[in-house]
Formats: structure tokens, C-alpha cells, sequence
């Protein structure tokens, strides 16, 4: 399969590099960081790793080859998808949906940097359990649910598998386990509860 992914030179881009690679595929780079960026229409999916403010831009630039588009979260910067709910086979990266259950109590520790609002640090695990306790105790990462009654610790290697496999099943074309846009929707409206 070749992948175009756009926003290729970014933190996020080029771990999303190493995994598609990992899973035996071919990378097309587009990014205006990288001199020799992908433009043609050869490819069979997209995945979209640039800054939030570019994503609907880019997502509509990239439906109308009518490929799987799978964009980075938060997939809006807005919670106006109007121009976007058309797109078919559009999706947004929603890892977290791997390693936790759906139901389960989560708390989530994370040393703040100041780089994006609050809310969208917590995104997924909010959306998956939109009564999750969030706690913002101390600089280090860390991730827990409790769920039936066990308390589990996420590690960071499971938090870093869970991008592999969330890229496996688009690749293949397993999208029932990928969040859609009225996903996507939904978890802005519980953000914006947070604002």
C-alpha cells in the first residue's frame, strides 16, 4: 500500500513515518518542511499529521481523490463540521480507544507545557468516557483505568502500540474501530463542556 502522509516532518509525522514503514508499507512525504514532498495522485490512503489549523483545508483538498483520509486529533478546531460531513471514509486518530475500555474510570496525569488548551490533552480518553475523573497531579506521564473492578496502568510502550495497530486497521481497511466524523463531533461537544 503506498501511504501519503501529509505533515510528514512534524513530531507526530515522522512517528507515524516509522510505524507505516513498520507495517510493510510504502511512505509518499508531503510536507512543506521536505524539499522533495509527494504531489502526485498515486497512493491509497492519506494520513493527515499537520497542525490543527490546516486539517479542514487539507481534508478537503484530499477528498476528492476519494482515498480513507485519516486526520489527526483533535480533527477540528471548531466544532463546525459542515463542510466536511460528506467526506467518506474520513476518520480521526482515536488510539487511545485500544488500550482502554469503553466504561472504564480514567485517570489521567500530564504535565501541562502550555502548548495546546487544556481539553485537547485529555480528547480521547474524555470521548471514551466522558465521566472520567482527570487528575493533573505531577510532571509525569501517566494513565490508569480502573475497569470491573481492576485498576490498570497504561504504559507508554502500550500507549506507543496502540498507534501501530489503530494504523494497521486503517491501512486494511478495518475502519469499524476508527472514530468517523459524528464521532469526532460527539467528543467536541464534551470538550466543549471543559472550555
Amino acid at each position: 500500500m503506498k501511504v501519503l502522509l501529509v505533515g510528514s516532518e512534524g513530531s507526530i509525522g515522522k512517528r507515524y513515518q516509522y510505524v507505516i514503514r513498520w507495517l510493510g508499507h510504502e511512505v509518499l512525504r508531503n510536507d512543506v518542511a521536505y524539499k522533495q514532498s509527494y504531489t502526485g495522485t498515486d497512493f491509497d490512503c492519506v494520513v493527515i499529521a499537520t497542525p490543527t489549523p490546516t486539517h479542514r483545508k487539507t481534508i478537503l483538498e484530499y477528498a476528492k481523490y476519494k482515498k480513507p483520509i485519516l486526520c489527526e486529533k483533535p480533527m477540528l478546531e471548531n466544532t463546525d463540521y459542515s463542510d466536511i460531513e460528506h467526506v467518506d471514509r474520513l476518520y480521526m486518530v482515536c488510539n487511545y480507544k485500544y488500550v482502554i475500555p469503553k466504561g472504564a474510570h480514567i485517570y489521567y496525569n500530564y504535565f501541562h507545557g502550555g502548548n495546546e488548551s487544556f481539553q485537547y490533552n485529555f480528547a480521547q480518553p474524555l470521548y471514551i468516557d466522558p465521566n472520567a475523573k482527570i487528575e493533573l497531579q505531577s510532571p509525569v506521564y501517566q494513565l490508569r483505568y480502573t475497569f470491573q473492578g481492576n485498576t490498570v496502568s497504561v504504559s507508554t510502550e502500550e500507549l506507543q502500540q496502540s498507534y501501530v495497530t489503530m494504523m494497521k486497521d486503517f491501512i486494511d481497511g478495518k475502519f469499524e474501530n476508527l472514530w468517523n466524523v459524528d464521532d469526532a463531533k460527539k467528543m467536541s461537544q464534551i470538550l466543549q463542556s471543559y472550555e
